[in-house]
């Protein structure tokens, strides 16, 4: 598929041009420009089969480029890119023929289902040429017009299986399904070419596969018992590979006849949902998960409360823990995997939420709507907890270099620590001074600074207190003292817990 590519920020066009061009050897971008003027021109000389264009540009909008384009009657299938601000925009260029469109910001996933099912469009058009017809039609385009709806000859296409395949399609057969993720493309290929490798070493005879490379799926047509324990030993054997894939999960349905195809395809992906609870290990059985007697969920909330809490003292070390007593929740009983994955989604929601109260560095870079979608689009376990945990490794990432220019109040709490750091500083005592409410000091401090107020305290003595053992002579002593500690035995467990030594051990390792 050839696409030219109209976006006026530079960014974005170079972030979506080289995503396209690792996502699928099959796309192309052949062009690209950053106003509608120069798409226009672009366009017509490249002919692409796909145009990306922004709507608001100089110059020219992507929308009225559209229009000048189908005055000349090129026919083109188009995404165009919108800000929420412009929907209602977005919404008349669809009225005007426009295939898709993309609010800003999108996601990775998003724009790989639009593509995918783009470029489906794009095939079965070309299909639909007198050369391609009935017999000399690919089972590529019969089984993707049978997945979008449209007319199929089904007496040709069963004529074509029992000669080619010696499937019988007018009676009962098996619709089996394997999926396979990797967020690399090239892994995800590796994969898949193992998966084709153990099926023609496994199964007896040809088999009609085709794929689904927007929902990752690979999907086989099996006509009976035998070939179904067949494909058994396949997922064994993917499964006992010296490296078996991440993400990867397995079953098949019983289909009566090829008019319910489709909608056997829905329950089937439906079903593959059941790995996240069972296991990669377990090929999915469509007629077997409906005896599966499940748990009555009880959502843990006091996980939830606790984490909140923690999130608002900015203490990811046992942010992690909680996350971690989460996941072990969920593994300890059979839940029916929509409830695990709306208790995810529910979970995930309450911590991005309360991030964004709590700093401002969380607010600007979580971002909720893309966490929704990678728990809604999960099938397996890996993807599912990986989401959780990918959620905590950017809250820890946001933070740990964070800088910001502070706002003058919290400038005045930073000065005051600074100045006092040799006496007893507490978060009442320094609202008191600038006349504010310790809850306001509290709520303000950690979401500028990244930091609870104590900790930050804590942190700066620390600091201090390993800079005068390295620089002076003074004694532990002497410098809990010198640092506002009424208690040096306190000291001595406050310096032990943030660098893990005592600090006799801290002089013999840094003072020279």
């Amino acid at each position: 598929m050839r696409i030219v590519v109209v976006e006026d920020e530079a960014t974005l066009r170079r972030g979506i041009i080289q995503f396209i061009e690792q996502m699928n050897e099959r796309y192309q971008v052949v062009g690209e420009a950053d106003n509608g003027a120069d798409g226009e021109r672009i366009i017509l000389e490249l002919q692409p089969d796909l145009i990306i264009t922004d709507i608001k540009m100089p110059d020219m909008s992507g929308l009225e480029m559209l229009e000048k384009l189908k005055a000349q009657h090129f026919e083109y299938r188009s995404i165009i890119l919108s800000g929420y601000s412009e929907f209602e925009y977005a919404k008349r260029a669809i009225s005007a023929g426009v295939q898709e469109y993309l609010l800003k910001p999108f996601t990775e996933n998003e724009l790989r289902r639009v593509l995918a099912e783009l470029s489906l469009s794009i095939e079965l058009q070309r299909s639909l040429d007198p050369a391609h017809k009935e017999g000399a039609a690919s089972f590529d385009y019969y089984f993707n017009s049978l997945l979008l709806g449209a007319p199929v000859n089904l007496e040709v296409l069963a004529e074509r299986l029992l000669k080619e395949y010696n499937l019988n399609i007018r009676q009962p057969f098996y619709l089996a399904a394997i999926y396979l993720h990797e967020n690399c493309n090239e892994a995800e290929q590796s994969w898949e070419k193992l998966l084709y490798s153990q099926l023609d070493k496994t199964m007896k005879g040809p088999v009609c596969t085709f794929a689904l490379p927007a929902d990752h799926l690979h999907l086989l047509l099996l006509t009976d018992q035998q070939s179904i324990d067949q494909f058994y030993r396949v997922i064994k054997q993917m499964l006992m590979a010296e490296e078996k894939p991440p993400n990867m999960a397995s079953g098949f349905i019983k289909c009566e006849d090829m008019t319910s195809f489709r909608m056997q395809l829905t329950e089937l992906k439906n079903d593959l949902q059941w790995s996240i609870v069972l296991g990669d290990q377990i090929v999915i059985d469509h007629e077997r998960i409906q005896t599966l007697v499940t748990q009555i969920v009880r959502y843990p909330v006091e996980l939830e409360r606790q984490i909140i809490l923690e999130i608002h003292a900015i203490d990811l070390n046992t942010m992690y823990s909680t996350c971690q007593e989460f996941l072990h929740y969920w593994r300890s009983k059979l839940y029916h995997p929509e409830d695990v994955i709306h208790a995810f989604v529910q979970f995930c929601s309450a911590i991005v939420n309360a991030a964004h109260k709590a700093s401002l560095k969380w607010e600007q870079t979580l971002n909720l709507r893309r966490v929704y979608l990678k728990l809604m689009d999960s099938l397996t376990w890996s993807e599912l907890s990986g989401t959780l945990l990918e959620l905590y490794a950017e809250m820890q990432d946001s933070v740990r270099d964070y800088k910001l220019e502070y706002s003058p109040v919290i400038k005045r709490v930073i000065h005051y620590i600074d100045l006092h750091l040799h006496e007893r500083i507490t978060q009442l005592e320094v609202a008191d001074k600038l006349r504010i409410t310790p809850e306001y000091l509290s709520l303000l401090f950690a979401k500028e600074v990244g930091n609870n107020f104590n900790a930050y305290v804590r942190e700066k003595k620390m600091n201090r207190a390993k800079e005068l053992l390295i620089e002076s002579e003074l004694s532990g002593y002497e410098i809990s003292s010198l640092l506002g500690f009424t208690d040096p035995k306190y000291f001595y467990k406050v310096f032990k817990n943030v660098t893990g030594l005592s600090t006799s051990d801290f002089i013999k390792i840094h003072r020279r």
